[in-house]
């Protein structure tokens, strides 16, 4: 396919046009006319030179024209003289194509007028001028038209000279030879130059061309993205381009060609060395990364690629590639890849979370399902013994108050599985924490060994305990957690243990001198552990037999909640075991040492072995003459705005042998505690006028005795973080209701230093499918009837109005006095057993401090029905009509 360019060549050969138009022909006839000048200068000299030896040469041989001869001769070599002085020394812009034309003309017009001087010169003037015009037209690169009009006024000047002859030279010898030689040249000449500047822009088009490309050439290589170069084996750049010389931070590419490649860019030399044996192995090699060191010592990342040339000069083999910076690329794959295993390793992390998530869910599961046996157990237990009693199905007292004793055996039972999730949800909520009070580990110990006494004397089990010496007795720190978790690990082990016995270690050791750490252990002769399951043992909901025919029930959480404990002490809990060979538990607490003393020098008399059949603890009975005659000698102020929880709790203070005196609100308590001196208070945290927080801080402000006096709080309020706001007041107790007859007492007696051997016992819990608990009822009025019918009607009566006040705030919107109705309502019945309407109550105040009141109309009408229900219920049991 001919190109524009080639099309042009063709058709001035055929069509004899100019080869190039516009800027191309600007451009080639500016070459031309140097050219041109280049070649004037020589033919001038030449003309000079030729001009002189005729002249000289005519002179001598023509003497009689001698004239004439020299100043025809001079003319020219003067015309030729001035135009190489000209061409030497003139700074202006020439025109070289009118030079050669009077050059010529000079060299023509002298020679023709020698013919006509001297016809005898004919020839050699003729072939002297043909011969140069001949010349002129190989040696001059100009255009065709120029050769023709030099052959034109050529033939003209011969023709003229043979002419204006006197006939003479028409004579001469060889004559029509020399006319036809002078015309001959002439056509020759035009030719010659026609083919000459033919080739002559041939060339100067192939240059064009070459040049063009080469400018291509550069443009590409030095404006290329990446770098370009040629490099010997022996690790020297023959050619690199610019981008490379920028790429590699060196001020020119002769500098970067003078480095040594292997030593001076390769960071690592083994990646160069590796690099040229795959180069050599397979000839090319794409895409190879490695690091490269720029010229101020920073790195990048290159990618190379290269090929094997070999030299058709010398046989020699080059490199010839690219080197491109992809440190961005691979800093940005480098992310990817990290991002990559990111994602990987978090696939696998949420694969492994799903899957103990699902070994959770199932543990949960599976907990829930014992959980469902463990509390049905004791409920069923409770309702079948109750509904015996309801039923009056038993033959006699000693029948009945075997029911009422089981019935006892399983609600305590399911307060200690209710206990164990309540205690584990505190701990997981963070909750839980720790008080600190001194506290004697001894005692501690003996109650720990007491709650877990009637299994271990049903088992018939030995306990032993062995305290080494100089073991610290005296502490402080939370002794409550440290009897769970004691208690915790006794019930296990008496649970898991059929025969032989347990065994209780005890040591210390100082960690500094106000701080102790204690260490325990407990020993038992039971089942074992295999060891595949001790990894289990401490986790929340597990269970070493979680199937629904496993032998021993529990929660699964006591461990779980001791692990916490320890651990919220500064210490650590474990377990070795041998499967059929017995366990043995231990665990470590960080105490703080009491400042007093112990005064024990024989520690081996602390160790001791229990009852064989479990700790017999025949405390002296509350109600004896001699305690009550002791609590005669106190005064007990009672701050309780509820009626019903105000006869109730005065009855049982009273019944005790305390003398009691009741007020409604705080600030009643305040004044009656600034004008009677009293003993203890019993404080009700909500209240009227103002509430139990806020007059227990008041009292602790005052400067007498009465700021150090016990204040216990009592209160309906049981949620997590209660009891800690009732400390914080300044509070020495909290109890929460309903309270039992034993525990409140115990309570007391305690804070006043009476009968202190007592523990605290069990509070008495409500029962939910009930809808009077008549056996609490019993328990808090002491099965007086005539306190039972006092009590039951004051309930009655203030509680329906209770529910009209509860009614008519909610219609007013007065959300705030609703809310302490329907508190008052909850407080009152708990306290006299009315299970059904404090749980109806309490889900009113729920709801009312949620601003949920959509649907409290609905509740205050169920509430009614519920009363209705209550109130029967006391008529019955009571036999009695409450008006």
């Amino acid at each position: 396919m001919k190109t524009q360019n080639d099309s042009v060549v063709i058709d001035y050969v055929y069509n004899d046009e100019d080869l190039y138009s516009g800027k191309d022909g600007r451009r080639y006839s500016a070459v031309s006319d140097e050219l041109l000048l280049r070649s004037l200068k020589v033919i001038a000299f030449l003309i000079l030179i030729s001009g002189l030896f005729a002249m000289v040469f005519e002179v001598r041989h023509y003497a009689e024209q001698s004239l004439q001869v020299y100043f025809t001769r001079l003319l020219a070599i003067l015309t030729a003289f001035s135009i190489l002085a000209l061409l030497q020394f003139s700074s202006k812009k020439l025109n070289p194509v009118l030079l050669v034309h009077i050059l010529l003309l000079s060299i023509i017009i002298s020679s023709g007028y020698m013919i006509y001087l001297l016809p005898s010169t004919l020839i050699i003037n003729s072939n002297i001028v043909g011969l140069m015009i001949f010349t002129a037209s190989l040696f001059l690169s100009w255009e065709l038209k120029n050769q023709i009009i030099v052959a034109i006024y050529y033939n003209i000047v011969f023709a003229a000279a043979l002419l204006l002859n006197d006939g003479s030279i028409y004579t001469l010898p060889n004559m029509f030879e020399s006319v036809l030689f002078v015309m001959f040249l002439s056509i020759v000449s035009v030719i010659g130059s026609s083919i000459n500047y033919k080739l002559r822009s041939e060339i100067s088009k192939q240059t064009l061309r070459y040049r063009l490309s080469q400018k291509k050439y550069e443009a590409i290589f030095n404006n290329s993205i990446e770098g370009i170069y040629q490099s010997t084996p022996e690790g020297k750049f023959l050619t690199v381009n610019n981008t490379l010389v920028a790429l590699l931070g060196y001020d020119s590419a002769e500098e970067l060609k003078g480095i040594n490649i292997e030593t001076d860019l390769y960071k690592n030399v083994s990646d160069r060395r590796l690099f040229l044996e795959k180069l050599k192995e397979s000839g090319e090699v794409k895409n190879y990364r490695v690091a490269l060191k720029k010229k101020d010592g920073n790195n990048i990342i290159a990618g190379l690629s290269a090929k094997m040339i070999k030299s058709e000069a010398n046989e020699k083999y080059y490199y010839e590639g690219t080197v491109e910076d992809i440190t961005a690329q691979a800093v940005t794959e480098l992310k990817k890849k990290k991002i990559e295993e990111e994602l990987k390793e978090e696939k696998i992390k949420s694969d492994s979370l799903a899957k103990k998530a699902m070994e959770a869910n199932e543990t949960k599961t599976q907990f829930l399902a014992n959980m469902s046996h463990e509390i049905r157990t004791p409920m069923n237990g409770i309702i079948g013994f109750l509904s015996l009693i309801e039923r009056e199905s038993y033959k006699d007292k000693t029948e009945l108050g075997q029911f009422a004793s089981s019935a006892r055996s399983s609600a305590e039972s399911l307060l200690e599985i209710i206990n164990e999730i309540l205690d584990f949800s505190k701990i997981e909520s963070g909750k839980v924490i720790l008080q600190e009070s001194e506290f004697n580990l001894l005692n501690v110990l003996d109650e720990s060994v007491g709650v877990i006494s009637p299994k271990l004397n049903e088992k018939k089990l030995a306990l032993s305990r062995e305290i080494a010496e100089n073991t610290n007795l005296k502490l402080i720190g939370d002794s409550t957690r440290l009897r769970q978790i004691l208690v915790n690990l006794l019930s296990n082990a008496v649970k898991f243990t059929d025969k032989g016995g347990i065994k209780i270690k005890i040591k210390s050791e100082d960690l500094d001198e106000e701080n102790s750490k204690i260490y325990f252990t407990i020993e038992d002769t039971g089942i074992g552990i295999p060891k595949d399951k001790t990894y289990s043992l401490f986790k929340p909901f597990s269970q070493i037999d979680g199937s629904h025919t496993r032998k021993y029930g529990g929660t699964g959480l006591g461990l779980a909640i001791s692990k916490e404990y320890a651990a919220m002490m500064g210490g650590e809990i474990g377990v070795n075991s041998e499967e059929g060979k017995g366990s043995s538990f231990y665990f470590t607490v960080k105490m703080k040492k009491d400042k007093v003393k112990e005064n024990t020098d024989n520690y081996a008399e602390l160790n001791k072995l229990y009852a064989q059949h479990g700790v017999s603890q025949e405390a002296e009975a509350q109600n004896s003459a001699e305690l009550k005659k002791t609590r005669n000698k106190y005064n007990i102020l009672l701050a309780e705005d509820n009626p019903v929880n105000q006869k109730v709790l005065t009855r049982f203070l009273t019944d005790a042998g305390y003398n009691v005196n009741a007020v409604a609100n705080g600030i009643e308590a305040i004044n009656s505690v600034q004008a009677i001196k009293y003993d203890l208070i019993l404080m009700d945290i909500q209240m009227p006028e103002m509430d139990g927080l806020t007059a227990t801080t008041k009292i602790r402000e005052f400067n007498g005795n009465e700021a150090d006096m016990p204040i216990i709080a009592i209160t309906a309020h049981a949620l997590i973080g209660d009891k800690e706001k009732c400390m914080a007041a300044g509070m020495n107790d909290y109890l929460s209701k309903p309270v039992s007859y034993q525990t409140l007492i115990s309570v007391l007696d305690k804070w006043l230093g009476i009968g202190l051997d007592n523990a605290p016992l069990p509070e008495a819990k409500k029962k939910e499918a009930a809808i009077v608990d008549f056996e609490y009822f019993d328990s808090i009025s002491l099965s007086d009837i005539e306190f039972q019918i006092d009590l039951a009607s004051t309930y009655i009566n203030d509680t329906i109005k209770r529910i009209d006040r509860l009614e008519e705030y909610s219609k007013i919107n007065e959300i705030s006095k609703a809310i302490a109705e329907a508190h008052t309502i909850k407080g009152a019945s708990f306290s006299t057993g009315a299970q059904k309407m404090g749980e109806k109550a309490l889900g009113i105040e729920t709801a009312l401090k949620r601003n949920d009141i959509e649907n409290i109309e609905v509740k205050i009408t169920e509430i009614r029905g519920i009363y209705e229900e209550t109130k029967t219920a006391y008529e019955e049991k009571l036999g009695i009509k409450i008006n």
